[in-house]
């Protein structure tokens, strides 16, 4: 019995023990981030939900809001977590010293950068609203977002690029919108942040009708008739809001932002065209290419 009392005796005060060393990283932190002559404007916001540590990245010289890390360990005096990036993972490893934060950020094939956090008020979205409804591939994630006055002019839901985005990919446009009296809705592509399934099996149609059940979620919401809604769709979004549309024909408007003015399988063979060139292939190897792509006649990608 004694033996029972000391082991529950040490389970809690371990328990204890990781939740004071967490506590102190929570809220959010504001400062610079150092590297050569290079100076950007960095802000943390460190949160614990669903009984894990979450913690988001704002850069706010360059319109960056909401960049979702992976991997936070928080310890007695460090806070570690990883940023994903298209050339890799880049570590993040801060240090408490008295109320400030120091640390370094480092990305591969450019070096370190030196960050100087000191605490900050918390930023909170204005009015976000976290769901997850059930789409053709399961679960999709999304967050709509609301102006501060009572009653929104319009709706935009953001169609996303190419590539595995979240809904952070959208957050800081939105934000702009919701300050003009716009209501928002960004939401996780397949198979990244809370949406489940798979972008890369997923064809235009099949993203279309995430868009569709995203719509019908938002206009619930927000309170607002399927034509007062609109769909900004932006690179690889400007094929698929377009085919939206097509499934949603009482949208009332539509905007597309870099959106090729062809098909996805003349836009990625140009693409590979302009490789070739510049590795130095004679003009007899891309125009064999070009004769082996027509021979593929019309298929999906048309």
């Amino acid at each position: 019995m004694k033996f029972l009392i000391v082991t529950f005796l040490f389970i809690a005060n371990l328990s204890i023990a990781q939740e004071l060393e967490s506590d102190w990283a929570l809220g959010s932190w504001e400062g610079t981030a150092n590297s050569g002559q290079e100076q950007t404007i960095i802000r943390i916001k460190v949160r614990e939900t669903l009984s894990e540590i979450s913690v988001d990245i704002d850069l706010l010289d360059i319109g960056v809001i909401g960049i979702p890390a992976r991997n936070t360990r928080i310890t007695q005096n460090t806070l570690e977590f990883q940023i994903p990036s298209d050339s890799g993972v880049q570590p993040v490893l801060l240090e408490r010293e008295g109320n400030s934060l120091l640390g370094i950020w480092s990305e591969s094939g450019r070096g370190d950068a030196s960050l100087l956090l000191e605490p900050a008020e918390l930023f909170v979205t204005p009015n976000e609203q976290r769901l997850r409804v059930t789409g053709e591939a399961g679960i999709l994630g999304l967050s709509i977002i609301m102006p501060e006055q009572s009653a929104p002019l319009a709706g935009v839901v953001f169609v996303h690029g190419s590539g595995p985005e979240t809904r952070d990919a959208s957050r800081f446009a939105a934000i702009k919108l919701a300050e003009s009296g716009i209501a928002l809705a960004i939401y996780d592509k397949r198979g990244t942040g809370e949406s489940e399934g798979d972008w890369q099996t997923a064809d235009f149609y099949n993203l279309a009708t995430d868009v569709s059940t995203v719509i019908e979620t938002f206009a619930a919401a927000s309170k607002l008739h399927v034509n007062q809604i609109g769909l900004i769709g932006t690179s690889q979004g400007a094929w698929v809001a377009p085919l939206a549309v097509s499934l949603n024909d009482e949208l009332g408007f539509l905007i597309t932002v870099s959106g090729p003015a062809t098909t996805p399988k003349e836009e990625g063979h140009w693409n590979v065209i302009r490789e070739l060139q510049l590795a130095g292939y004679s003009e007899t190897a891309y125009f064999s290419g070009r004769r082996n792509y027509e021979s593929l006649g019309s298929g999906y990608f048309e």
